[in-house]
């Protein structure tokens, strides 16, 4: 029976048991591998998605800042009243005045500043919290781009 035994071909527990710990290593290696890649693909969906959001908030701000001093009924760019236009510009606000028109957004284009809600705008930046609130003369400042506000 043991000459017998000594015939038969197969694998030893320790074969098989190296074998399981190699396998074990190479998966552990493909799974560390994958999550890396998923969370790179995540972070990147993230900027992509940041960035979409940015630029028109950017355009935005853009078109409000160069409405500034915009009066409608004015002969002049400042309609006689120095008093309009940028009103604050430090390193991180600006404040921009405008008579907005009747062009369908809903204003009076009256020369009278301040009886539209849009007329008069200020952009505010939080450095601690990095991001931008948008307040203007008919209401409190709101979250405009960036993190919401705690």
């Amino acid at each position: 029976m043991l000459a017998q035994m000594k015939e038969m071909k197969g694998f030893t527990l320790v074969e098989l048991m190296i074998s399981m710990g190699v396998t074990m290593v190479l998966m552990a290696a493909v799974y560390m591998s994958v999550n890396s890649a998923q969370r790179h693909s995540s972070g990147i969906e993230r900027k992509v998605a940041a960035q979409q959001d940015v630029k028109p908030a950017l355009n935005l701000m853009a078109m409000e800042i160069g409405m500034a001093s915009y009066n409608p009924t004015a002969a002049n760019l400042w309609g006689g009243n120095p008093h309009r236009g940028i009103q604050e510009a430090t390193t991180n606000s600006i404040r921009v005045e405008m008579d907005i028109g009747d062009g369908g957004s809903g204003g009076d284009g009256n020369g009278i500043l301040g009886d539209h809600p849009n007329e008069v705008i200020r952009y505010s930046y939080d450095t601690a919290n990095q991001y931008i609130t948008r307040e203007t003369n008919y209401g409190g400042g709101y979250a405009f781009l960036g993190d919401v506000p705690a």
